[in-house]
């Protein structure tokens, strides 16, 4: 009795194993038809390159994006002001992003009722990112890419600009839940020229976002954004001396206007330690997004 018994038992749950293994296998090819890419690395259900990732107020844009870009940012101490205005292009190759930037830059110093001014354009930069892994939960709760870049600023030997510069470095863009995400970035910097060249510094950067979608005729979603950004010197007398710098504001996003949708940032500036409030003591940045 014991033995029937337990072929029984065996044979329960042999065809038990054998009724879950369409469905355990359905669900692993329907896994599987998400992943694509060199070793399967990229997801089709990801959130990168779908404007789900809110463009920050100052680091360097993380999200895969085709767009015009305006951007300003003003700062302030006493007896000091700075500007910097730039305009931004875009492109993206699939999930390849290649950027190019030209700014111009302005000082204003007073000292003893006297005003000096420097201005010129600064660097043309000219940047490329990539991601190398993406993972997507099925539930859709946890949404993470994994990517690098990399950025040549080219002097334009004006007043404002004398080093070149190259940075090369990691980001990640999470989503949490259908709202909500972090954005982070980690590089590597190294100058070439007559006024700092032979620095190397590591910069950083976290974006929180949260996505509240109006969808109205008008205003399409409102993103508040809090960012902290930061650098560090690995060499020479800038060694060890970081500066954090902080920005809070808000993107908002409009309806779209043909094959282009507008979008418009805006945040206050402030500094986080003492290195940064020897540079300025507070600050406005403002952007004008052209998405197509």
């Amino acid at each position: 009795m014991f033995i029937v018994s337990r072929r029984s038992k065996l044979l329960s749950a042999t065809l038990i194993a054998l009724a879950l293994c369409p469905a355990m296998t359905s669900v692993a090819r329907g896994e599987d038809e998400n992943r694509y890419g060199p070793f399967n690395a990229f997801d089709l259900r990801s959130k990168y390159n779908t404007s789900f990732f809110p463009e920050p107020l100052l680091a360097d844009e993380m999200d895969a994006d085709q767009e015009v870009r305006f951007n300003w940012l003003h700062t302030e101490k006493t007896n000091h002001r700075a500007d910097e205005a730039s305009v931004e292009i875009e492109k993206s190759f699939h999930l390849l992003t290649v950027e190019v930037e030209v700014p111009y830059e302005r000082e204003v110093e007073t000292e003893d009722g006297e005003k000096s001014r420097s201005e010129g354009v600064g660097s043309i930069e000219i940047a490329a990112r990539h991601p190398f892994y993406q993972y997507s939960a099925p539930s859709r709760g946890i949404d993470l890419t994994l990517g690098a870049r990399v950025e040549l600023a080219i002097a334009t030997n004006s007043e404002v600009s004398h080093d070149n510069e190259i940075v090369a470095g990691v980001y990640e863009t999470l989503a949490l839940g259908e709202h909500f995400s972090i954005q982070a970035s980690a590089a590597y910097s190294a100058l070439f020229g007559p006024d700092e060249g032979g620095s190397q510094i590591v910069e950083y950067a976290v974006v929180l976002g949260y996505n509240f979608d109006i969808q109205s005729h008008v205003l399409w979603r409102v993103t508040p954004v809090l960012e902290l950004n930061g650098e560090s010197g690995l060499n020479r007398d800038n060694r060890g001396d970081t500066e954090l710098v902080g920005a809070a504001g808000a993107v908002f996003t409009f309806d779209s206007l043909g094959l282009v949708q507008p979008k418009w940032s805006i945040g206050y500036v402030f500094p986080v330690d003492e290195a940064a409030r020897d540079e300025f003591r507070w600050g406005v940045v403002s952007s004008l997004i052209f998405e197509y």
